[in-house]
């Protein structure tokens, strides 16, 4: 199988398949996972409201459109820095506050309850 062509934003490198938006983050909230991680201590949950879909990717199916509100989780955390947090990551991240633009390579997951959340592997300001 052939390696998809990468799109190169400022500071995240989307593969062809990969969905990428752009979105104000609009709120933050204080939830804690099952297991030991970093999101028990700083933020990683939160709301988004889209501004633009810059790249749809291969399995979007439309789920939402610029100007719907979806949940999302930052793995890496919203911190400032969160290099710190993950030695062994690459990247640096700007860290997010509310009110703050950003655009980012997401993925559909869906909570224990089955509800659908977007997974933020890499985002800019």
């Amino acid at each position: 199988m052939k390696d998809s062509p990468s799109q190169a934003y400022a500071n995240i490198s989307a593969k062809a398949d990969d969905l990428v938006i752009s979105g104000l983050l609009v709120t933050i909230e204080n939830k804690k996972v099952k297991y030991d991680h970093p999101c028990n201590s700083y933020n990683c949950y939160g709301y988004m409201k889209v501004t633009s879909i810059d790249q749809r990717g291969k399995y979007f199916q439309s789920e939402f459109d610029p100007g719907d509100t979806i949940k999302v989780f930052f793995p890496i955390t919203m911190e400032k820095n969160s290099k710190n947090l993950f030695p062994e990551q690459s990247e640096n991240y700007p860290g997010l506050k509310i009110n703050e633009s950003f655009k980012a390579i997401a993925e559909k997951k869906h909570d224990e309850d089955g509800k659908e959340f977007y997974w933020i592997y890499r985002y800019e300001k």
